[in-house]
């Protein structure tokens, strides 16, 4: 039997995509297969019904600001943590009978401009009622912070997700077919793609994305993240950024360009965000991220860094308290009865320093009406199966 002509040039077309449509569809049904493409909404609708689950992709972009801006307004919180990545230790666990209330938001503020859309376009009818704010020391510096807004802003960076991109999946499909059968699972090969197909699909391992399913490293769906580390067994503190923070200050570069004094139009733009809030009614509770003891004496140290440090860690509280919002100075593991060896890196501290910001917070005047239960958190730290990484959640009652 000889086909009609369309049908014959069809089924050469079809004949002939086959070896590139193949492959293609086989990069599509593994990252569908293991949750990496999974559409941002579903993950948030997800990861609030599913108390265990994690969301990491691994390939694409973690579409962080639409996620949390998603799961804030899905689930409308009454507590949440704002801030930059230094602030996603936070947990609900440590908020003891109120849990359910809090919300990790961190990651959606990397400079004064996010700070203001926030701001902005929260809700007026959100049930937000105290914000803990980890105020960073590169908002306040121009040159840092105009890097930033060029490479990110939150009110167009909520409505974007890589996953869904046609674009992202292109660059990433060219990755696998350069890096071929590479078991390394940093890199996109068909090695980690196979991975997709061994221990069941996304749902039934309760992990979304490669870097949850490989590394079980990505968002809690309290919003706070799992970096997939147990406690280690040398506690001798290594900053395992790269470049170190050293090397960023020596260097002045990725948040440490030179700076005479802090930025005078961003931290009155950061101020008015501040008395926004509380004019709604917002509990704010600000603290100062830390770093280790070497970051802070090459901070002092710095010609072109000194004075604006100064200035971070002995006027702006007085100028933030003035807004109207509690503060803490918790910019070096010591001011809260730790050292080095409570963080993971030079930027980001663990859990248990983060326990001991909601202590040194809720002792301070103006944080009564934030719901921190210190008593609680306090038995949290002091238990004896607590170490400098991970509080003991399990032996508090």
């Amino acid at each position: 039997m000889k086909f009609p002509m369309p049908y014959r040039f069809a089924l050469r077309t079809l004949l002939w995509a086959l070896p590139l449509g193949l492959p293609v569809a086989a990069f599509e049904l593994s990252l569908w297969r293991a949750g990496e493409t999974t559409p941002i909404g579903e993950i948030c609708a997800v990861l609030a019904a599913r108390p265990d689950a994690l969301f990491g992709r691994q390939f694409f972009d973690q579409g962080l600001y639409r996620f949390k801006w998603a799961s804030i307004l899905q689930r409308n919180p009454a507590m949440i943590a704002l801030g930059n990545s230094r602030v996603m230790q936070f947990r609900r666990e440590m908020f003891g009978a109120r849990s359910a209330d809090f919300f990790n938001a961190g990651g959606m503020i990397q400079h004064v401009r996010d700070f203001e859309q926030f701001v902005e376009i929260l809700p007026a009818d959100t049930r937000i009622a105290c914000v803990i704010l980890g105020v960073e020391y590169s908002w306040f510096n121009d040159c840092a912070a105009i890097v930033a807004e060029r490479t990110r802003v939150l009110a167009k960076s909520i409505r974007s997700d890589e996953g869904l991109d046609g674009f992202a999946h292109g660059h990433v499909f060219q990755q696998v077919l350069r890096n071929g059968l590479t078991s390394d699972l940093s890199r996109p090969s068909w090695a980690v793609l196979a991975g997709a197909w061994r221990g069941g699909d996304a749902a039934a391992v309760n992990a979304w994305g490669f870097m949850a399913r490989n590394r079980h490293a990505g968002f809690r769906p309290d919003g706070s993240f799992e970096y997939g580390l147990s406690a280690p067994g040398d506690w001798t503190f290594q900053d395992r950024e790269h470049p170190t923070v050293i090397e960023r200050i020596k260097t002045g570069t990725r948040g440490f360009e030179p700076m005479v004094a802090l930025s005078e139009d961003r931290v009155e733009r950061f101020l008015a965000c501040v008395r926004a809030l509380k004019a709604r009614g917002i509990t704010v509770l600000c603290f100062a991220p830390p770093y280790p003891s070497a970051a802070i004496a090459a901070l002092e140290a710095s010609p072109d860094q000194r004075g604006g440090w100064r200035q971070y860690r002995e006027e702006l509280p007085a100028r933030i308290r003035g807004a109207g919002a509690v503060y803490v100075d918790a910019s070096t593991p010591g001011a809260l009865g730790m050292d080095d060896r409570c963080m993971r890196d030079g930027l980001h501290a663990m859990e248990t320093f983060h326990a001991r910001i909601l202590v040194a917070l809720a002792g301070q005047p103006g944080a009564d009406p934030a719901g921190l239960d210190p008593a609680f958190l306090r038995r949290l730290i002091d238990d004896p199966r607590s170490n400098p990484w991970f509080p003991n959640y399990g032996g508090v009652q």
